[in-house]
């Protein structure tokens, strides 16, 4: 069994860019990269971690990112523009399904990819996702997880349960609050960082800990646009 713990960033007031990020692995790699995190917290005497409040720390960062790396976790992320996704929200049903900005859709998407992904490589366990608690998404994100995987029955068969929780009990979390915010700052996919990927996106980078970083630009963005108000029009 898998179990991939995820968390967001985003820029304020709406606009700029939305980043969602996971990490996942077995048992022994959650509790590996649990050991080596709360190392880190107790070395520089953090209760938890939060990477907006150690921007101007890089090292500091770069440290914890080793320590995803050393933990034998893999990475992944997706990325999007709030005004793109709220452009294509207004006169959809997507506003109905997904409300009005990136959560549910960035959320909902990154479960899919890394159950397609699980498939694609052959898996033979599910993966359980594990999410930061959001007061205002928490009971729609996991009320909407059941239609979700019945609606894509090629993926349902590696998605196990849907559940969400504080970053202090699982530092898994604020592994993920770590990638998200780097690769927030990044705004771009990985195929594209290059020599401009910061040093803890670098380090993840050399270690092969980042699986894949995608960009739901405006073409993506609009094709599940057409995707779902197709759906609701026919009675899906």
């Amino acid at each position: 069994m898998f179990t991939a713990f995820i968390d967001e960033s985003f820029d304020d007031k709406n606009l700029g860019r939305f980043a969602v990020a996971a990490v996942f692995g077995n048992g022994w790699s959650a509790l590996r990269g649990e050991t080596l995190w709360r190392e880190l917290l107790c070395k520089h005497k953090l209760r938890s971690f939060k990477a907006s409040k150690l921007q101007g720390k890089p090292e500091v960062r770069a440290e914890f990112a080793m320590a995803i790396a050393d933990s034998g976790l893999i990475a992944s992320g997706l990325i999007t523009d709030q005004t793109v996704v709220r452009e294509h929200l207004n006169g959809s049903s997507l506003h109905k399904q997904y409300k009005e900005n990136p959560y549910m859709l960035m959320y909902q998407t990154i479960f899919v990819r890394i159950a397609m992904d699980l498939r694609r490589a052959g898996a033979t366990d599910s993966v359980s996702f594990v999410c930061d608690e959001n007061g205002r998404y928490r009971d729609i994100l996991t009320r909407s997880y059941p239609e979700l995987k019945s609606r894509n029955p090629n993926a349902a068969e590696y998605m196990g349960s849907c559940t969400t929780a504080d970053d202090e009990s699982y530092v898994q979390l604020q592994m993920a609050d770590l990638i998200a915010w780097e690769l927030r700052r990044a705004g771009t996919s990985i195929g594209d960082l290059g020599e401009e990927a910061s040093a803890p996106l670098q380090i993840l980078l050399d270690r092969k800990t980042l699986w894949f970083c995608g960009h739901l630009d405006e073409e993506r963005v609009r094709t599940i646009r057409e995707i779902v108000d197709k759906s609701v029009s026919e009675g899906v």
